[in-house]
């Protein structure tokens, strides 16, 4: 990696918020469990997402997030409410109804 142009590439992927060692040497080491590099003495530890990313253990890569599908539905008192299909089944609307139930008639009517 080098360490005075880092870019997106280059970064490393930890599972947690890294943190830095006092300066020594000329240098200091940033990073989180068994990741650890080396920085110029003179970063800061708002400088570090020049050369990580923090992906929680679990979390999937941004690019394979899939946006859930939206629906927008009628109300019976003439109101609209938008519905959301997520692709790993959990279903959300907007009424008061799964407000107060977490389910209500527009999420049973759509998987009718």
């Amino acid at each position: 990696m080098n360490l005075d142009n880092p870019n997106q590439e280059t970064r490393l992927v930890v599972s947690c918020p890294p943190v830095m060692h006092p300066p020594r040497d000329g240098f200091r080491l940033a990073g989180c469990y068994g990741t650890w590099i080396s920085v110029p003495a003179h970063t800061k530890i708002e400088d570090l997402s020049r050369y990580f990313i923090v992906r929680p253990f679990g979390a999937p890569p941004p690019e394979s997030r899939v946006e859930p599908k939206t629906l927008t539905v009628a109300g019976s008192r003439g109101g609209t409410y938008t519905v959301r299909l997520r692709e790993n089944g959990q279903t959300t609307c907007t009424c008061p109804g799964f407000g107060y139930r977490r389910t209500c008639k527009h999420l049973t009517l759509l998987s009718a």
